[in-house]
């Protein structure tokens, strides 16, 4: 079950409903509909310097403050391109989720999530 429903969608911003189909057909598509996760999105900005400070941004999010700990990796990320405002709602929901599904799997065999 989702966290939010799309009845409180309805009610709440009907303008969203349209997106929270396009995420939940994404999420049954890649098979993770009756799955709760954090998810974290950071989004840059065209043209900026791949070696700039927001790759610095992700390593450090991606770093546990006790390494020993860490052992699942982050899901990935993806490259919007230099326009992203043309990447369609349903092409973005389709990319988020990248290596998710594949990563999850590892971390229920290496017994970390159930």
């Amino acid at each position: 079950m989702p966290a939010l429903s799309l009845q409180r969608v309805e009610e709440r911003a009907p303008a969203l409903v349209s997106l929270y189909k396009s995420a939940a057909e994404s999420l049954e598509k890649h098979g993770l509909d009756d799955e709760t996760a954090a998810v974290h999105l950071v989004v840059d900005h065209p043209g900026s310097d791949p070696h700039s400070h927001q790759f610095d941004f992700l390593r450090r999010l991606d770093e546990p403050a006790v390494p020993a700990y860490r052992r699942v990796d982050n899901a990935g990320y993806f490259a919007a391109g230099g326009e992203p405002r043309r990447m369609t709602d349903a092409q973005l929901y389709d990319r988020l989720p990248g290596e998710f599904p594949n990563r999850l799997r590892s971390a229920r065999v290496a017994g970390i999530v159930r």
